[in-house]
């Protein structure tokens, strides 16, 4: 009975770590990573641009006319696409989210 106990306690720790986030890929029809990662970087320019403009001075926002999906060649669908793939492995959004910051981090300081 107390090897069955231990059989099935490797079999569950087994199994956890073979489905670890570090070896989950997103499927070929979800945006790479690095592709939403330019994206995200893109998006967080562009609202500093427009929270700049709105202080300097007042500014409609469809003056603006970066449009970070098509700076970064990516149909507003797929983004989102990849964004609802992203958002339920929170590990891969997370080594996202951390590379943005590393990005944005490395643009400010190259001034």
């Amino acid at each position: 009975m107390h090897s069955l106990k231990y059989f099935y306690a490797v079999i569950f720790l087994v199994g956890m770590f073979s489905c670890s986030e570090e070896s989950v890929q997103a499927p070929s029809d979800i945006l790479p990573q690095s592709k939403i990662e330019d994206v995200l970087v893109s998006m967080n320019l562009s609202n500093s641009l427009i929270n700049f403009n709105n202080v300097s001075k007042p500014v409609d926002k469809r003056d603006i006319t970066f449009n970070v999906f098509a700076e970064n060649n990516v149909k507003r669908e797929d983004y989102y696409k990849a964004m609802e793939w992203y958002s339920s492995h929170p590990e891969k959004m997370k080594e996202v989210y951390e590379h943005v910051m590393e990005k944005l981090t490395l643009m400010k300081s190259s001034k």
